[in-house]
């Protein structure tokens, strides 16, 4: 069997050049799923390992330059699984500026047009998980990250989970699960030049993590899925420069997902029998946050 799915990746990632245009660097930052951690039966001790890089570049209005890349590593032994990853951004984009220094609101000189680098995307992330199976469908966990992002003035940004998850339904068709936990939140913010009366470098919240995701799955072609995560704080803080009282801090992310898959038999003129496969994927994330961040 014959499968384009590495053709259609690299066609992928050209459409996403030609296509980029204006799109700032950090717009470019792939969301990352969150997915519930699911048992699987394995026989002995089961190691994965992979890596992903990648590059982009637009020109229009701007010039956009960005890198990226990944590595990923899982321990699993049927009851306990570890799961470490590491990813990392960083864009500059070129900006045209017109200095008017004739006053003749003309571009008339080479000198008056300069080129101004940006960085607009430089992120750093380091992420740990345990799942411990009790059952199919009851599991204990424990997450951990920490890392950088500089162009969000996030000089450090690190955390922590812990909490009960259960599959509510499984079926072949449909899995509803949901989660309840304890979320640690630390942010170290880069100081300002100038900060504002009161500003408050250092940012801790305490929160109950409340999550619900459901995976409608159509044969073996087409799924959808949905979930969304709420952080609840339930201690005072100090953000940017203001207090924030017990859920006034409250954060909620959603994600919508759609993917699907089509197969075509083909007699290609190097094999008789050919089966080629095309995936789509949609991905639509949403965030709120109250109050703005700093």
């Amino acid at each position: 069997m014959l499968t384009t799915r590495s053709l259609l990746a690299a066609g992928s990632v050209l459409c996403g050049m030609l296509l980029a245009g204006s799109a700032q660097a950090e717009d470019q930052v792939v969301a990352v799923k969150q997915e519930f951690g699911k048992l699987e039966e394995v026989k002995e001790v089961v190691w994965k390992a992979s890596a992903s890089a990648g590059f982009s570049i637009s020109t229009g209005n701007a010039s956009v330059m960005t890198f990226s890349g990944g590595v990923n590593a899982s321990r699993n032994d049927g009851s306990n699984k570890i799961t470490l990853g590491l990813k990392g951004i960083y864009g500059l984009t070129d900006i045209a500026v017109f200095t008017d220094s004739d006053g003749d609101m003309k571009a008339n000189m080479d000198s008056e047009l300069t080129v101004e680098r940006k960085r607009t995307a430089a992120l750093l992330l380091g992420m740990f998980r345990y799942d411990r199976f009790f059952s199919k469908n009851n599991t204990g966990y424990i997450t951990a990250s920490a890392g950088l992002d500089l162009p969000a003035s996030k000089e450090f940004f690190g955390g922590g989970q812990i909490g009960y998850a259960r599959q509510i339904v499984n079926t072949k068709m449909h899995v509803l699960s949901a989660e309840l936990g304890y979320d640690f939140n630390y942010t170290r913010y880069i100081l300002p030049e100038v900060p504002p009366m009161n500003f408050e470098q250092n940012v801790i919240l305490h929160s109950a993590r409340l999550y619900a995701g459901y995976v409608l799955s159509v044969a073996d072609h087409t799924t959808v899925e949905a979930n969304v995560e709420a952080l609840i704080n339930f201690n005072v803080a100090h953000i940017g420069d203001r207090d924030v009282g017990a859920g006034q801090a409250t954060r909620v992310n959603g994600q919508l997902a759609f993917t699907t898959k089509s197969r075509m038999n083909r007699s290609l003129p190097w094999r008789r029998r050919s089966s080629l496969m095309f995936t789509t994927d949609i991905l639509i994330s949403l965030r709120r946050s109250s109050p703005p961040r700093p």
